[in-house]
């Protein structure tokens, strides 16, 4: 039986949905195939939980919960006779935004050696980031919308921005998701104000043109031992034009299920489109696990919008209509990661050479 890591929460504005998606997991994961360790990843700190009910996560008592610590190929805890350390086989991220998904705890795990079902560091960075994602994407021919990005301490040029984007405009933190931090702006009052507001979350600021009159669409996508499966295509609803926290998230106080039609109704040429450019990006940046990534059509032309390398939900149900339960997404990801980091011993590490020995005699006069 394989022992099995799962980890939620992260030092994030996205915590509290990453405790659902932990929930989630933890509901549908296979006990009888894996032993499972939910890890609560809480003000840069883990801890082993035993009760995974939300209701716990509400008011977290850490000085009740039992800390461990992640060591080389596993993790180590403290018991009645002194710290033990328990090997893992694999590390199942559903960790969302901050360091959870921005490739810090992907590094982390890949200086451990532990096995992880998300992106790798590289890739995890880029989708994370809203404004190197558009670097990324631009040059692999697909479209994203115009953008200007600011970064905190550099004067702000306001003439400029206006005469290349004109109103309205959208502001976004750059490496923030959930919709959090973002203001669609009409006025120099408002995006001032905006500006503020992002650079509270970040110290990346992206501003694009607004569109408007688009359709959203989302695309996911997980590699398996056939390739790479593409998903379902969804339209999620989208109230003004955008989409905000409590539109994805909340309803009169309320878990919001979310409005979406699913599958797409949409031409076979947009289908075609959406997918190709999914594949495209999930293969250049090596990308692992489940992704979602976010798209807006608007007069004739899709544009990237956003990568989720760790969606929420690990976007289980764009995959069930390709007949992928969750418990099968959840077994496809660790097993993926389980290869991949066989494959990955194979390759060399280490490099002997005769440098050491040609400046041993001086080494004192190289330091100097």
């Amino acid at each position: 039986m394989k022992r099995i890591v799962l980890l939620f929460g992260g030092d994030s504005c996205e915590r509290d949905i990453s405790i659902i998606s932990g929930v989630q997991a933890y509901e549908n994961i296979d006990k009888e195939k894996y032993e499972v360790i939910p890890v609560y990843f809480y003000s840069s700190e883990f801890y082993r939980v035993f009760d995974m009910n939300v209701d716990g996560f509400i008011s977290f008592d850490a000085s009740k919960a039992d800390k461990i610590e992640f060591t080389k190929g596993g993790i180590r805890t403290r018991g009645i006779f002194g710290r033990k350390i328990e090997k893992v086989d694999a590390v199942f991220i559903c960790a969302h935004g901050g360091n959870g998904e921005n490739g810090s705890l992907q590094g982390f795990f890949d200086i451990l050696g532990i096995p992880y079902t998300s992106s790798e560091v590289l890739a995890s960075g880029v989708g994370m980031d809203k404004i190197a994602t558009k670097y990324v994407v631009s040059s692999l021919g697909i479209n994203t919308v115009e953008y200007v990005a600011i970064t905190s301490g550099n004067e702000i040029d306001y003439d400029k921005i206006e005469e290349k984007l004109g109103y309205p405009m959208i502001v976004k933190p750059s490496r923030l998701g959930s919709s959090i931090g973002i203001e669609r702006v009409s006025s120099r009052e408002a995006l001032v104000h905006a500006i503020e507001l992002a650079f509270y979350y970040d110290n990346r600021v992206l501003i694009e043109k607004a569109l408007v009159g688009f359709d959203e669409y989302n695309c996911a996508a997980v590699k398996t031992d056939a390739g790479v499966l593409i998903g379902e295509i969804e339209k999620p609803s989208v109230k003004d034009n955008m989409l905000g926290f409590a539109d994805k998230y909340l309803v009169s106080g309320k878990m919001n299920g979310g409005y979406r039609e699913l599958p797409a109704n949409i031409s076979e040429e947009l289908k075609k489109e959406i997918e190709t450019a999914t594949l495209r990006v999930y293969g250049a940046l090596g990308m692992k696990g489940a992704v979602r990534i976010d798209y807006l059509y608007s007069e004739g032309t899709l544009y990237l919008n956003e990568v989720n390398t760790i969606p929420g939900s690990l976007a289980f149900y764009l995959f069930e209509n390709k007949g992928i339960t969750y418990r099968k997404l959840i077994d496809i990801m660790i097993d993926n990661a389980l290869k991949e980091k066989e494959r990955d011993k194979k390759l060399i590490k280490y490099y002997n050479s005769s440098v050491l020995n040609c400046v041993k005699t001086s080494a004192n006069k190289l330091i100097k």
